[in-house]
Formats: C-alpha cells, structure tokens, sequence
C-alpha cells in the first residue's frame, strides 16, 4: 500500500472514531499518534467538509437565484401592468432573491477568509465594507 493510500485509511479510521464518540485523546491512544496530530488530522478533515458543503450550497443557490430571475421575467409585464397577484409574486421572487444572494456574499466572504477563526461579526464586516464600496461606485456613475 503506498503512502497516500495509508494516509487515507489512517484519517477515515480517526473519522470513523470520532463518529463513534471517542475523544482526540482516545483516538490517539488508540492508533498511536499525538493527541495534537489527531487534532490536526479532525481539523482538516472538517475544513474539507465545510468547504465541500459551502460550494454546493452555493452552486443550490445560483440556481435558486436563475429560477428567481427566470419567473419574475415572466411575472413582469403583468407586475408593471398591474396585476396585484403578479406584484405580490414579484416581490416575494425579489426578497427570495436577495436572502439567497446576501447569504452567497457571507459565504464567499468567509471562504476567501483562510483563517483559523472567521466569526460573524468578520463576515459582517466585510460585507458591510463591500456593500460601502458598491455605493460609492454607484455616485461615481452619476
């Protein structure tokens, strides 16, 4: 078996007892390594993890977001028309597409952010910082 192969099988063996409710220390008592090394091991695991399932809510969302703009597409002409059903629509289409968007921008902010800790108050940040930036582009343009 080659290395990487070992690699894999070490790091699926200190998930698989994770699952199972041991502690880092158990688990490095169990398998003989470092306590630390098992940590390092969970951490990067889940760093993975994490970005694996950020990207495929991201890439739900895009879809979501096309969906949105594809019915309000069709819901507008009786919208600017009118229609009081199709105005109700449109703007429960526009909230939905502004969470999902907003939610997109958190979340692309925090994958850019590589460090150890990108808490709420970060992400907030940097969003308030990139939304500052758009409106100042915005009375630029005018």
């Amino acid at each position: 078996m080659d290395e990487r192969a070992k690699r894999v099988n070490l790091i699926d063996e200190i998930i698989q007892l994770r699952l199972k409710g041991y502690s880092a220390s158990q688990i490095a008592h169990s398998i003989g390594l470092s306590e630390s090394s098992v940590q390092k091991h969970l951490q990067k695991a889940f760093q993975v993890m994490t970005d694996t399932w950020r990207e495929r809510v991201l890439e739900e969302i895009a879809v979501d977001v096309r969906r949105a703009e594809q019915l309000i597409g069709v819901l507008w002409d009786f919208a600017i028309r009118g229609d009081q059903e199709s105005i109700r629509q449109v703007v429960k289409l526009m909230e939905r597409k502004a969470n999902a968007l907003s939610y997109s921008v958190a979340s692309r902010l925090a994958l850019e952010d590589r460090s150890d800790q990108t808490d709420e108050t970060t992400i907030l940040s940097k969003l308030s910082d990139l939304l500052l930036r758009g409106d100042q582009d915005d009375e630029n343009d005018e």
